[in-house]
């Protein structure tokens, strides 16, 4: 079975002393099982904002707003993503309400409104 460092994630030889790739040490923190990928579950709502802010801009938006206030529990973690959301749902709610006055005046105006 192969070594793998619990720093780094890299493999190590069955007698090696530290880890050539962080510089860390052996000891009982090397494992003898590759270390499974972790997911942070505080990332996972302000990324749902994220993506929803792009396709559907206000559900979007109230989610990225949530996880932007929910950031302060989990020590700012996930706070740059909501606030990305933020921001693009923001923008896209601008260009569809624009779009929508520009339609209206022209719709108005060819009426003679």
């Amino acid at each position: 079975m192969s070594k793998y460092c619990t720093n780094c994630g890299k493999s190590l030889d069955s007698d090696a002393t530290f880890c050539t790739e962080c510089g860390s040490t052996y000891d009982s923190s090397y494992k003898d099982d590759k270390p499974k990928a972790r997911i942070d579950k505080t990332l996972i709502l302000p990324a749902i904002g994220l993506v929803l802010s792009n396709s559907a801009p206000l559900v979007g938006l109230i989610i990225s707003i949530i996880a932007f206030k929910k950031s302060d529990k989990y020590e700012g973690r996930g706070r740059a993503i909501a606030l990305s959301g933020i921001i693009s749902a923001s923008i896209w709610l601008l260009c569809i309400i624009a779009y929508i006055i520009i339609i209206v005046i022209g719709v108005r105006k060819e009426l003679g409104y």
